[in-house]
C-alpha cells in the first residue's frame, strides 16, 4: 500500500470517530493530517518508513505542533526495514511514533502515550559557537547572562559546548535577548538568513509577537500572541493555488487563526479567499489590532 492510501485510511480513522479534519497528503508538507474535535488538535505524518524522516522534517513537525498545541504523532509502518509492531512507541527525533491501530485503540481509550516532544519541553539543538559569539559580542559573561534571563550558568555553559538541548522557552529568552537566531539548521544561506532577519527583528519588534520559522512547507512563518498566523511566500501561481486551499481549509478548522501570503507586490489582495500582504503593507502596522483589521480588509 502506498504512503497516500495509508493517508487515507488514517483519514477515515479519524472521521469514524468523529475528528474534524483536513488532509494534505497531495501538498509537500511536514504534515499530512491535521484534526479536531471538542477544541483537541491533532497532527500527524503518515509514513511507511520510519527512518526515512530526517531531523529537518521532525522538527518542523514539533515547531507546527507546539505552535498549534496539537498532540503530534508519526504514524509508521515499517523501521529500518522490518514491520513496525502494532502495540509499539518508538521515537524518532523527538517525535512519537506508533501505529495506526496504537493511534486508534488511544483515541478510543483516552489512554495517550507520553509524547517526548511534551515531556522534554520541545527541546532544540543550539548552536554553540553562534551563542558564544553573539555573547562576546554584546560584551556579558557566562554569568551575567544567566543573571538577566533566568538561565544557569552550567546550561549556558553546555549549550556554548554543544552538549546540551534548549527548552523552546530559553531559546525565545536568548534569541529575544541577542536578536539572532542560535538554532541549528535554520540559517544556511543567504536566504534564510534574509529571512530571518525579516522575520525576527522587524516583525518580532514591531508588533511583540512571537514569529518563528517552520523550517518546512507548507508555511514559512508562525505567529502567535492573541491570534495564531500561518504565513506563506508569494511563490509560483500553480504552488500558491494549491497553498492556499491547505490554509483556507485551516482557518475555517482552527476558528482563530489567521492564514495569509506576504509578497513584495500584491497582484491580486486575496488568493482562493486567502488574504495577500505585501511586506510594506505589514511592517506598517503598529500593533496586533492593526493586523487582524488589514488581514479582514483583503
Amino acid at each position: 500500500m502506498d504512503r497516500k492510501s495509508l493517508v487515507r485510511r488514517n483519514a477515515r480513522m479519524l472521521d469514524k470517530l468523529g475528528f474534524s479534519q483536513i488532509s494534505v497528503a497531495d501538498t509537500r508538507s511536514c504534515f499530512d493530517i491535521l484534526a479536531e474535535k471538542n477544541g483537541s488538535v491533532l497532527l500527524l505524518k503518515v509514513v511507511k518508513n520510519v527512518d526515512s524522516l530526517n531531523r529537518t522534517s521532525t522538527d518542523a513537525l514539533k515547531k507546527l505542533g507546539e505552535f498549534l498545541d496539537a498532540e503530534t504523532f508519526i504514524i509508521g509502518y515499517m523501521n529500518k526495514g522490518v514491520k513496525l509492531p502494532e502495540d509499539s512507541s518508538l521515537d524518532r527525533h523527538g517525535v512519537a511514533c506508533i501505529s495506526g491501530s496504537a493511534l486508534e485503540y488511544t483515541l478510543v481509550s483516552g489512554d495517550r502515550p507520553v509524547q517526548r516532544e511534551k515531556f522534554m519541553g520541545a527541546r532544540y539543538k543550539i548552536d554553540g559557537q553562534a551563542l558564544k559569539r553573539l555573547r562576546s559580542l554584546y560584551g556579558v559573561s557566562m554569568r551575567e547572562l544567566a543573571e538577566m534571563l533566568g538561565i544557569s550558568k552550567d546550561s549556558i555553559y553546555r549549550y556554548e559546548k554543544d552538549e546540551a538541548y534548549a527548552t523552546s522557552d530559553y531559546v525565545e529568552k536568548l534569541e529575544r535577548f541577542f536578536k539572532n537566531r542560535i538554532t541549528y539548521g535554520e540559517l544556511s544561506g543567504t536566504r534564510a538568513k534574509g529571512k530571518q532577519r525579516y522575520a525576527y527583528k522587524k516583525l518580532n519588534d514591531k508588533l511583540e509577537m512571537e514569529f518563528i520559522e517552520l523550517g518546512g512547507a507548507p508555511f514559512e512563518l508562525l505567529g502567535k500572541r492573541s491570534n495564531r498566523y500561518e504565513v506563506g511566500e508569494c511563490m509560483d501561481p500553480r504552488t500558491i493555488e494549491k497553498l492556499s486551499v491547505v490554509y483556507k481549509q485551516l482557518a475555517e478548522l482552527l476558528k482563530n487563526d489567521y492564514p495569509f501570503f506576504i509578497a513584495e507586490k500584491a497582484k491580486r489582495s486575496k488568493v482562493n479567499g486567502i488574504p495577500v500582504l505585501t511586506k510594506k503593507e505589514l511592517l506598517a502596522v503598529a500593533d496586533e489590532k492593526e493586523l487582524v483589521s488589514l488581514i479582514d480588509s483583503k
